[in-house]
């Protein structure tokens, strides 16, 4: 959730509370400054995803194109530059950056899913994260398995319907729950 009452002549800011993706129009003279916990972002045109995590405290960003300053909102000079490809977090006063090595970072806003030779506890993260339903595996050994293949705008049956098919399980939906059983690797 998003408070942007903030914008005006002097610059945009808001506060953010929760997961948000940002593409924004290249302005110098009124820079594009995001607040959210401990964690200050500051850019002049770029696209980014800002994640921030009540649990934690932890906030994430990760930079799609152009490049953004995080900082330690009560610290200015604690700050990094993150470049395209690249997450930079902010957790207590530790302020760093890292490589995105996971493909699918963004697919609860592009609804594609990537998984290459992916074991399945991973694969379980990602389709919560498009589909927001929790994958439940009646054996432990099931998040073992592997599962090789690419999701672009599909349906969740059609998700599931695959991997059962790949490893001759089977599927019910309780709730937001999926129930999968079969045989582990």
């Amino acid at each position: 959730e998003t408070d942007s009452k903030n914008f005006n002549t002097d610059g945009r800011v808001v506060r953010l509370t929760g997961e948000a993706y940002f593409d924004v129009s290249p302005d110098p003279e009124r820079p594009f400054t995001i607040y959210s916990g401990k964690a200050g972002i500051k850019v002049l045109g770029t696209s980014f995803n800002v994640q921030a995590l009540k649990s934690s405290g932890k906030v994430e960003v990760f930079v799609e194109s152009g490049k953004v300053q995080l900082f330690e909102a009560e610290n200015v000079s604690n700050t990094i530059t993150i470049e395209p490809g690249f997450i930079g977090s902010i957790e207590d006063a530790s302020v760093e950056k890292q490589m995105n090595t996971d493909e699918n970072y963004l697919a609860w806003k592009t609804r594609k899913l990537f998984f290459n030779n992916t074991d399945l506890a991973r694969v379980a993260e990602g389709i919560k994260d498009v589909f927001k339903v929790n994958l439940v595996f009646k054996d432990p050994d099931m998040t073992n398995c592997k599962i090789r293949s690419n999701f672009e705008n599909e349906t969740l049956e059609n998700v599931i319907e695959t991997i059962c098919t790949i490893h001759n399980w089977e599927w019910e939906k309780r709730g937001n729950k999926i129930i999968l059983s079969g045989q582990g690797c």
